[in-house]
């Protein structure tokens, strides 16, 4: 297979490379999201070292997550019903998901900018 010819859904990628047998039951779950998922959370599980739990954790939040349907901007505390950029921290051993909307995205360019309004809104201010 080319690059070019790089798939962007989940369930076509198992078809092409399938899972080892051990891992075979997380299967359905990460056939729901999309490989661009994949190639951004190897890192953040590698270099946070995180078990084997809190990896199929952070899969079914991330499953759970999109299939919300409409976000609220930890920045600006509105609510959006279509995705946008999603954000993630790890936080007491687990992964986080949020989503900024359009206008704070732009408000707050930089990786450290995202980060603080998630600390802020974690904390519970704004």
């Amino acid at each position: 297979m080319q690059l070019t010819q790089y798939p962007t859904s989940m369930a076509r990628f198992l078809e092409i490379a399938p899972l080892p047998s051990h891992l075979a039951h997380l299967r359905p779950i990460l056939a729901r999201l999309p490989v661009q998922f994949l190639v951004n959370m190897i890192p953040i599980w590698g270099s946070f070292a995180l078990p084997e739990e809190a990896i199929q954790a952070s899969l079914h939040d991330a499953v759970a997550f999109q299939d919300q349907g409409s976000w609220r901007c930890p920045a600006c505390l509105r609510w959006q019903n279509a995705p946008n950029l999603t954000l993630t921290i790890v936080a007491d051993g687990r992964i986080e998901f949020y989503m900024l909307c359009p206008d704070c995205e732009r408000r707050y360019p930089s990786t450290d900018a995202q980060r603080t309004a998630i600390q802020s809104y974690r904390m519970g201010g704004q």
